[in-house]
């Protein structure tokens, strides 16, 4: 994954460090690589990813590099709004190496750290 951000950074026309661009990026593609059925979410907030198997929705993905005050609002809401769209029960937050356990009335938010995120769903 680290490769895959070191080879996107020098690609990039931007000269700006947007990490957490970076890290969706390589999310996607490692998300690829599993060859999910993938889709982006957006009705009046948005979700990376929303993964299918078959016709149904089986997960709800956020990446973002780092959960805080500033946008902390903007990326649960995104998700949650997913999650119950797609009425799922809990859904994953991707983030550079944060990890918690977030709770939502009925609905659980898992942040995990990338490295992990990917250890894990070598499992799926």
């Amino acid at each position: 994954m680290t490769i895959l951000i070191i080879l996107y950074s020098i690609n990039s026309l931007s000269f700006t460090k947007d990490k957490g661009r970076l890290l969706e990026n390589a999310i996607y593609i490692y998300l690829r690589q599993l060859h999910l059925t993938l889709f982006y979410f957006r009705e009046k907030g948005e979700c990376d990813f929303v993964v299918f198997d078959q016709e149904k929705c089986v997960l709800a993905i956020q990446v973002c590099e780092e959960i805080h005050s500033d946008n902390k609002d903007r990326e649960i809401s995104g998700i949650l709004e997913a999650l119950r769209f797609f009425n799922l029960k809990k859904g994953i937050i991707v983030t550079k190496n944060q990890k918690d356990d977030l709770q939502y009335d009925d609905i659980e938010i898992e942040l995990i750290p990338w490295y992990e995120f990917v250890l894990k769903s070598k499992l799926l």
